[in-house]
């Protein structure tokens, strides 16, 4: 009769199916690729003719978007002069439109004209020279992301060169600096700092993928150096049953196993103990102070006992023999 199948089985078939269900929708894929014709054209972004603009009062966005959005949709439509200029101000309301429906009829005509004059009530307040610190204090916050915080330096650029174009002359390598150099990791910091002196041409978005990328290894790294360590440490320790879906079959299985571990920490616990107690005692009696007689009496001569060559009894001397005084008193 065939064994049931372990929890372990069961999973390593449901792996292969789904890798087998994957060959067989990305295989189709690849056979209609080979088949496709090379194609010389080019990719070219189609955008929408009937796109809508949302609706400006001069607060619900910021003014820089709105208007690239605009300037997007003007592009794509093949439109007059005094249809931009209308179609510009058909998309405001309040703020927006009342700061524009005063104007001169003249200045109502230009559609450049409207959007500098948007640009000017609703855009950024700071000169130049507050939005130039802004830009060269910004630092990476310990929260925030390398794509966040790269978002963050290109607008604040943005919003220089949107002020003054001639500021900064070289846009690129001015983030590029400006990103490396304040990077909180330190070892990526001394990373994207070598690369921007090697390559001093680099696009900002080519070394901030270079940044992404290698904080992703980095992390990687990090997390299997751990994943291994905890495995070593766990390695003499009792398995805590699992949360799988096989966990009340499995248990079942393991339950022996756990026994004889357990049973065998167990009696390495107590033989430590053993150990301990073992040279506990040791210590302790090495530690006791030695009295002074006790230091000095082995070095006290023994007294020896006085033996008769005589009569062999002890306690006197030959000279001192009674056996020998009575012989000598019996003569006289």
């Amino acid at each position: 009769m065939a064994s049931n199948p372990t929890c372990k089985s069961l999973q390593k078939q449901v792996t292969d199916l789904q890798n087998r269900i994957k060959e067989l929708s990305w295989k189709p894929s690849v056979e209609n690729e080979v088949k496709r014709p090379p194609s010389n054209e080019k990719n070219v972004v189609y955008v929408q003719k009937d796109r809508k603009v949302p609706k400006f009062t001069g607060y619900n966005f910021q003014v820089e978007d709105w208007i690239e959005d605009v300037n997007t949709v003007l592009h794509a439509r093949e439109m007059s002069r005094q249809e931009r200029a209308d179609f510009i101000y058909l998309q405001l309301e309040g703020s927006a439109k009342d700061e524009v429906k005063y104007r001169s009829h003249l200045v109502r005509q230009s559609p450049d004209q409207i959007l500098e004059i948007l640009q000017d009530a609703f855009g950024v307040k700071d000169n130049i020279t507050k939005l130039q610190k802004n830009f060269s204090d910004r630092v990476q916050k310990p929260n925030e992301s390398l794509r966040e915080y790269s978002y963050v330096l290109m607008d604040l650029m943005s919003k220089i060169t949107n002020k003054d174009s001639t500021w900064m002359p070289n846009k690129e390598k001015t983030l590029c600096d400006q990103f490396s150099q304040n990077v909180q990791d330190s070892y990526l910091r001394k990373h994207l700092k070598q690369i921007v002196r090697a390559q001093s041409h680099i696009p900002f978005l080519d070394l901030r993928e270079e940044a992404i990328m290698w904080s992703e290894e980095e992390e990687y790294k990090d997390k299997r150096y751990n994943t291994k360590t905890k495995s070593e440490t766990t390695d003499t320790v009792p398995e805590e049953p699992t949360t799988d879906v096989c966990a009340s079959k499995d248990k079942t299985d393991s339950s022996s196993e756990q026994s004889d571990k357990f049973n065998q920490l167990l009696g390495i616990v107590q033989k430590q103990s053993e150990q301990i107690e073992t040279l506990t005692k040791i210590v302790n009696t090495k530690q006791q102070p030695t009295s002074y007689n006790s230091r000095y009496n082995r070095f006290e001569p023994q007294r020896r006992t006085l033996l008769c060559f005589r009569c062999n009894e002890p306690g006197h001397k030959i000279a001192d023999c009674p056996v020998v005084n009575s012989k000598k008193s019996g003569n006289g």
